[in-house]
């Protein structure tokens, strides 16, 4: 059977935008969280395949929805929507958690600067959700440069974070299907986690994705591959409080 190879450079661009508020309903004694409400005030996704001359944008179901995740007794994922809500697509909402999911990669204990682990399996797939492949395999190097007291932008006040350099290798196939193509990439970047806040604030991380698809079409066999640059950013916005009214 002849064997075909396709070779391209992808300039793909693909955008995912999740913009939503949460509220913690209940904390458990060890302090995780264990029942939030959340409220997605925008959710879109955008796709510039090659040759397009421009990224089209959709909304995805979780736009302008709110839904409650919470832990049942064994620590298993509840979802629950309002009274009267239609259902959600449960590709929708395979990947949510109760708090940022890159928080699976910070270390357990406090470390020293300098200190470096490795994060994989379960957490490693926490931290990536399901943007790199269906079930995806590989591992994220840690390291804490250093804490620094930044100021983000003019609205943000300077505060100190804690600036973690990442190294991601990944690799998954974009669906369960056995001729699906299999996606794999290496990034680098870095992660700032505010100590005041005890959140993570912003991830930046850049690198090359491969995708390579073995497709059969008669009696000839067709291996397709392509490479092309993926960045991967997030940041996070926390309101001021108000200000509480002064007594006339």
């Amino acid at each position: 059977m002849p064997t075909e190879n396709l070779e391209r450079t992808s300039d793909q661009e693909q955008l995912v935008i999740r913009r939503y508020r949460d509220e913690v309903l209940e904390v458990e004694d060890s302090g995780r969280v264990k029942e939030v409400e959340r409220r997605f005030l925008e959710a879109v996704n955008g796709l510039r395949d090659h040759g397009s001359p421009r990224l089209e944008r959709t909304l995805d179901p979780l736009h302008q929805r709110e839904l409650t995740l919470a832990r049942d007794a064994e620590g298993k994922r509840i979802i629950r929507l309002p009274p009267g809500a239609d259902a959600l697509p449960k590709d929708a909402t395979r990947s949510l958690q109760h708090t940022e999911r890159y928080e699976a990669v910070l270390p357990q204990e406090p470390v020293p600067i300098g200190a470096e682990w490795t994060i994989e399996g379960e957490p490693f797939r926490r931290a990536l959700g399901s943007g790199l492949g269906h079930d995806p395999q590989g591992q994220i190097q840690c390291k804490l440069l250093e804490v620094k007291e930044e100021e983000l932008d003019d609205e943000t006040p300077a505060e100190p974070y804690a600036i973690i350099a990442l190294r991601v290798r990944a690799s998954g196939k974009q669906t369960p299907a056995p001729d699906a193509p299999e996606l794999s990439s290496r990034m680098e970047g870095k992660l700032r986690f505010s100590l005041k806040r005890k959140k993570v604030v912003t991830v930046d991380l850049s690198g090359t994705a491969r995708l390579r698809q073995t497709r059969t079409e008669g009696d000839v066999t067709v291996e397709l591959s392509g490479k092309g640059p993926i960045t991967l950013t997030k940041r996070a916005w926390f309101p001021r409080k108000p200000e509480p009214k002064k007594p006339r």
